[in-house]
């Protein structure tokens, strides 16, 4: 029925297809669905005119008017309809299931990309962050060691070493610089101009007053200094390189890679990347884990000091372990034993007036490090900013240790390592 012919000839098509739907669709779906279903039928019949008595097109292969009256203004239709049940099954799943056709080659082309940020990911970690994390591009030399009383920390540090309950004068300090193989950091750099998406140069005035407010070397690292949404620069990942000379950091920025070391669901670190806390938006801030580092995952490879006699053999050894609740070795100091920091002024991190760090690292013993304000990765900024990542070409450490009266006697030297 309708109120022109038209109407009711249409509306004769609904039914039929109606019915039809009702063959295939169960009934739960097609109560849910119900507007959705309706909204597919009206659509398919909105051709079917008044004029046309036999019709057929897609899923109605035929279609004719065999009695037609009207009554007060109503018309009755009496109308045969010829469907194709399979195209329209095909059709109307659409609406009923949500089904929504694709592009061609869509899938093809979302996989190809993802299997392309998988290599990226890999290039990253392979070429870069393991070679670092596990110090096998590292260059470590020793300074001759000397009584405390005789350091350079003896004016600042004696009362943090009396708080270690070591007397200055059991106490020994000797230097421990780190430097950057240079065929590796070659490699590096060509690794990222490759697998990158954008790239900055920060200098220490570029950062100054910008905005009217941001006043440190590590203050213009925010998603707009990259043209980024926020959202964009939260799931990249960035990595600088700081060359103590000139004292510019070079800035890589990887989009996705930050997402890319999360599970399918993105709720946590994807296990079957053992470096993928470093990878995270946090990077080498990512902390408070409960119970200590994430399960499966890989921390750096942290320091042990073997102290040798006159043959070679080992009379003592000191590890200079992991915080557990970073994965890295951070302000290490021991009761009984000892303590390690960096020195900003070796390392070249003093601002050009030599006055006062530009920033610092973080963490101790590695060139895989951070830039951070004022030492700490709570402070804001600090995680989620300048960069994930920091690799330094060279750093120095100042490592202080108590040894007891036979190892005076008797150490003739000692060797530091790097251990899984």
């Amino acid at each position: 029925m309708g109120t022109t012919l038209e109407d009711a000839s249409k509306n004769a098509a609904v039914n039929a297809l109606t019915n039809v739907v009702g063959t295939f669709i169960d009934s739960q779906t097609l109560i849910s669905k119900k507007t959705e279903i309706s909204a597919g039928i009206v659509e398919k019949v909105k051709n079917i005119s008044r004029d046309i008595k036999s019709y057929s097109q897609g899923s109605i292969s035929y279609f004719e008017v065999l009695e037609a009256e009207e009554v007060n203004g109503i018309y009755r239709v009496t109308a045969r309809v010829d469907v194709i049940v399979e195209d329209f099954k095909s059709y109307i799943k659409k609406y009923a299931l949500g089904q929504q056709d694709m592009s061609v080659g869509l899938f093809a082309n979302m996989a190809t990309e993802k299997d392309q940020l998988e290599e990226k990911y890999n290039l990253l970690v392979d070429n870069i962050i393991e070679p670092l994390a596990t110090a096998q591009v590292y260059d470590v030399e020793l300074s001759a060691p000397m009584p405390f009383e005789d350091s350079p920390l003896r004016e600042g540090y004696t009362k943090k070493l009396n708080g270690l309950n070591i007397s200055e004068r059991d106490a020994i300090v000797f230097t421990m610089t780190v430097r950057l193989d240079k065929a590796f950091k070659a490699n590096m750099i060509n690794t990222l101009e490759n697998i990158s998406d954008a790239k900055r140069e920060i200098t220490p005035t570029t950062c100054l007053n910008k905005n009217n407010y941001m006043t440190n070397y590590i203050s213009c690292g925010r998603a707009e200094d990259w043209d980024l949404t926020w959202e964009e620069f939260n799931k990249s990942f960035r990595l600088s390189i700081f060359d103590k000379e000139s004292k510019i950091s070079e800035i890589y920025l990887m989009k996705d890679i930050a997402q890319a070391s999360l599970t399918s669901d993105l709720r946590g670190l994807d296990t079957s990347k053992p470096y993928a806390w470093i990878t995270d938006k946090r990077g080498m801030c990512q902390y408070r884990y409960e119970g200590g580092l994430f399960k499966k995952q890989r921390a750096l490879n942290h320091l042990l000091i073997n102290f040798l006699d006159s043959s070679g053999g080992i009379i003592d050894a000191i590890e200079i372990k992991n915080n557990p609740s970073y994965g890295t070795i951070d302000r290490w100091e021991e009761d009984d034993i000892g303590f390690m920091i960096a020195s900003p002024r070796l390392s070249g991190l003093l601002d050009r007036d030599a006055k006062k760090p530009m920033f610092s690292i973080g963490n101790q013993g590695h060139l895989i490090n951070r830039q951070l304000v004022g030492g700490t990765c709570g402070r804001v900024g600090n995680w989620g900013e300048f960069s994930q990542v920091a690799v330094y070409d060279e750093l120095t450490f100042w490592i202080t240790l108590k040894l007891n009266q036979n190892l005076l006697r008797n150490a003739k030297s000692f060797v530091v390592e790097f251990i899984d």
